[in-house]
């Protein structure tokens, strides 16, 4: 079995109030931003909202179209736009707000990270909040290959 070790981090102490880079190089690729740098100084709130690929995603379960499809190699988890119908039932079904709906579109978008790329929202992230690491070392070390879900 193919562990997949690469992990998109995301330290949510560590988000300035006002910056928007990783909102920036995402819609720099795809036309729009899929994460979502959320600001809310009246409750002290700065993070960044992008999808976790859920191990047992609800969006998959809830798309009418089959348009939602898991790699089972890489764990992540991609809408397919050309059986997206638009209804919008994956952003209502997603717990963690990473879908999103594109209204130029007219369909919902999704992290794809990146392709298999390093994710441009970590190499735009100054601050140290979004990295992209090498997990590799802590599934190696507690002997098991599903401690964290693949894309996770």
């Amino acid at each position: 079995m193919v562990v997949f070790t690469e992990t998109l981090m995301i330290r949510q102490v560590n988000c300035p109030a006002g910056c928007r880079l990783c909102e920036e190089a995402c819609a720099e690729r795809l036309g729009h931003s899929v994460i979502k740098a959320v600001h809310a100084p009246e409750v002290g709130l700065d993070c960044v909202v992008v999808c976790s690929q859920c191990n047992q995603p609800a969006c998959l379960g809830v798309c009418p179209t089959g348009a939602i499809q898991k790699n089972s190699l890489t764990g992540i988890i991609a809408i397919h736009d050309e059986k997206c119908v638009g209804c919008g039932l994956c952003v209502m079904a997603c717990p963690y707000s990473g879908i999103t709906y594109d209204e130029a579109a007219g369909k919902s978008s999704k992290c794809d990270r990146c392709a298999g790329e390093e994710p441009r929202c970590a190499a735009a992230c100054p601050h140290g909040v979004l990295t992209y690491a090498n997990s590799r070392s802590i599934v190696e070390h507690f002997c098991a290959t599903d401690l964290l879900s693949a894309g996770t």
